[in-house]
């Protein structure tokens, strides 16, 4: 199944993408109170042409608010799902989910790519292989900042999330789970960047993320 996926990546693509965006936040960078809403759908091959076929709607809503000890809380939630026309269909490998790290859906406490749907981690020549990825995720992040002296800030959090090989399977009871802290810090000409150490509470294990851009 898995050298099908594989296979099922290669190809010419002819893709589409629509999305929806509303930003009612009031600061670009450090908001502390609004919202970010998009919602995005992705249309490959079909009508369209190519050598690929899938369709992947995104929902994704950040809230951000001031709580009774100031100053500022963002909580994020989001659903992927991966699909194809034909009931049955081969995903692309290439374009399933696969969560943990900093790298795309922020799940902090965990490798880039570790967390997939345990019926897809396989040993090949003694090497454990986390792919594909699932066809249907949900992440979740929580996440409090606070200045410690400019232009540094500082902030808790917590992510969980998970990948499904079917949004049938999905269960808010089976999500992977990470904790820690980190500080941001603006540097001219580059951007916000950051640390974050991270605890994955489903692993047992701390881990450090280097941050670049913002992510709040």
């Amino acid at each position: 199944a898995s050298r099908e996926i594989l296979r099922s990546s290669n190809g010419t693509v002819s893709r589409l993408t629509l999305s929806f965006s509303r930003n009612s936040t009031d600061n670009p960078f450090y908001p502390t109170s609004g919202s970010r809403s998009l919602a995005r759908l992705e249309l490959a091959g079909g009508a369209l042409g190519g050598e690929i076929d899938y369709f992947k709607p995104e929902l994704d809503h950040r809230l951000y608010f001031i709580p009774f000890w100031k100053p500022a809380v963002m909580v994020r939630q989001k659903l992927s799902m991966l699909g194809t026309y034909v009931r049955g269909g081969v995903v692309p490998g290439s374009e399933t989910f696969r969560l943990g790290g900093t790298r795309t859906d922020y799940l902090r406490g965990y490798d880039d790519y570790w967390i997939v749907p345990e019926e897809n981690i396989h040993t090949v020549n003694g090497s454990e292989v986390r792919f594909p990825g699932g066809k249907f995720a949900y992440t979740f992040t929580t996440e409090y900042q606070f200045p410690l002296f400019n232009p540094v800030r500082g902030l808790l959090f917590l992510d969980a999330g998970n990948t499904w090989n079917s949004a049938r399977d999905f269960s808010l009871g089976d999500l992977r789970k990470g904790a820690g802290a980190g500080v941001r810090l603006e540097i001219p000409m580059l951007g916000v960047v950051g640390l974050d150490y991270a605890y994955g509470l489903d692993r047992g294990k701390w881990q450090a993320h280097f941050i670049i851009g913002p992510a709040f």
